[in-house]
Order: C-alpha cells, then structure tokens, then sequence
C-alpha cells in the first residue's frame, strides 16, 4: 500500500493537469490512509480507481460537483473550489494494495 508523500504524478492534456502525491511509504494493515489530488482547469467529474499489481485499473468513485461519496471502507471528496480530491481509506487491509489513481474528466463546451 502507498501513502502520500513527497514525489507528485502528473497528467496533462491541453491546459488541464492532474497531480497527485505518489509515494512508496508503506502502510500498516488497520491504519487508515488519505491521498490527495489537484488539478488545473474547469472539471466535469474526478474519478478515482484502483490498480492492483497485475490487474487492471478499477473504478472506485467519481464527483461531479463539491461534496464527498462514501463506499465500503472508503471515502472520497472533492472541492471544486480548491480544485482537489482526496481518496481516504478508513482502515487499510492486506487487499487494499494498489496503485491509485485520480483522473479528471473535461466536458468540451
């Protein structure tokens, strides 16, 4: 498992950019997690997933607007006007190992 930490992943497209705090920390079963994401530009949606190793990207959760989305044992939230996204994990568990991943979506006006 990863927790935040010091080494940023990007993506870009046009002038939009996605950045997230990547790390290789690693965590203790039963602790809990947070990781952060921002971005630049106007969002249509941030969706969050997961990778586990050898498998492909997951869907987790997505906002369209401010607010937070609740799942089994995790919590993700997004405020529009800071422009960031966090993904909280309440207590981490061997099966939570993974890459995670924070997307933006763009609607073209």
């Amino acid at each position: 498992m990863s927790r935040n930490g010091n080494q940023k992943l990007h993506g870009t497209l046009g002038q939009y950019m996605v950045t997230q705090d990547r790390s290789q920390a690693p965590a203790h079963e039963g602790e809990p997690i947070q990781l952060n994401c921002s971005y630049t530009g106007t969002e249509y949606s941030v969706h969050w997933y997961r990778q586990p190793q050898w498998g492909q990207p997951q869907f987790m959760a997505l906002l369209s607007s401010s607010g937070r989305d609740t799942g089994e044992n995790f919590t993700m939230s997004l405020d529009t006007k800071t422009k960031s996204s966090f993904l909280y994990l309440n207590s981490s568990r061997l099966e939570d190992s993974a890459v995670y991943l924070c997307a933006m979506e763009h609607r073209a006006r």
